[in-house]
């Protein structure tokens, strides 16, 4: 299994002292049709909630998706944003290049 490198936005900065763990309800997945698209051609293609957080042995906040990879998707996954209750991004995660 690799580990991702995920980096939390300003907003995401701004909770991670306070209620994150409850906030942070969603998860979207970002990319584009081509595996070698412009940040401006990405967009969401699913969002679903996130099934588990908790934190580690070691203090750290952990999130678990279920990717749908029963489903077909005719785009290329570019990262993954995690969203609090008013649907802000807390969290981007970039992915490798993937088609699910």
């Amino acid at each position: 299994m690799s580990t991702l490198q995920a980096i939390p936005t300003q907003h995401g900065i701004d909770i991670l002292n306070s209620e994150l763990k409850s906030t942070v309800t969603k998860y979207q997945l970002i990319g584009a049709l081509t595996h070698d698209a412009s940040s401006e051609n990405l967009s969401s293609f699913h969002s679903a909630q996130i099934e588990t957080s908790y934190f580690d042995e070691n203090g750290v906040l952990t999130f678990i998706i279920n990717l749908p990879i029963e489903l077909h998707f005719n785009e290329y996954l570019y990262k993954i944003h995690v969203l609090d209750s008013n649907d802000k991004i807390v969290i981007e995660c970039n992915t490798p290049k993937v088609a699910l």
